[in-house]
């Protein structure tokens, strides 16, 4: 995985080189994190940026990115401190699907599966809710609504990935089921969907935090 703020020298010459010998040496998996400029830092910084986002995509076999123009803080302090919380949940999310254990888990072999499923873009989306049974039951009734506007309904959902954690799983393992399995019952028939049920002792009892990463049909 690599995490890149386009639009600077600094990472815009290393990146290229970075994902190419990634693939060389056969990484099994490659994932680009990247930051787009915020238009008020110039539009040809951001023009530029994004001309090479597009070039670097074909290298690398999924896409996060961050555009600081979605932001809605007023100061670029506060735009770039949303922006690092992004990254951080993004990759530690996705990251600990694969390298944490439980016994219904999501394998490498789902990671690849849910990266080179076939879409237009490689672009993945992903939001993270917590809270306790009542919340979450009453935010994943939409729960699509929380994604990019490019997501019209669950009707442009490809693929979708949910996990959802909580402090004792052996105590709560019917009511996260019941969340999950709200969540896949909005999916359209030709979605496809993975899932993966995780403890963490960090969360009070009966607190959940459901994370979900889909890609788009457009």
């Amino acid at each position: 995985m690599f995490v890149v703020c386009l639009g600077g020298g600094t990472g815009e010459g290393c990146i290229r080189s970075f994902l190419q010998k990634a693939r060389e040496v056969g990484n099994k998996a490659i994932i680009l994190v990247a930051t787009i400029p915020h238009s008020s830092e110039g539009a040809e910084k951001r023009k530029n940026a994004l001309g090479l986002l597009k070039a670097l995509e074909p290298m690398a076999d999924a896409l996060y990115t961050v555009d600081y123009d979605d932001s809605w803080y007023a100061t670029l302090t506060e735009v770039y401190q949303e922006a690092n919380r992004k990254i951080i949940e993004f990759t530690d999310s996705l990251l600990g699907m694969v390298l944490r254990r439980c016994m219904i888990t999501f394998d490498f072999n789902d990671f690849r599966t849910f990266l080179q499923f076939p879409t237009p873009s490689k672009h993945i989306d992903f939001f993270m809710l917590a809270g306790n049974l009542d919340f979450l039951r009453k935010e994943v009734k939409d729960w699509w609504k929380k994604l990019p506007a490019k997501y019209s309904s669950t009707d442009e959902v490809a693929m979708a990935v949910f996990s959802i954690e909580n402090a004792d799983w052996s105590d709560d393992k019917e009511t996260t089921e019941d969340v999950v399995h709200e969540c896949f019952l909005q999916l359209p028939p030709d979605a496809e969907g993975k899932w993966g049920i995780y403890p963490d002792e960090t969360l009070p009892p009966h607190q959940f935090r459901l994370r979900v990463f889909t890609k788009c049909k457009r």
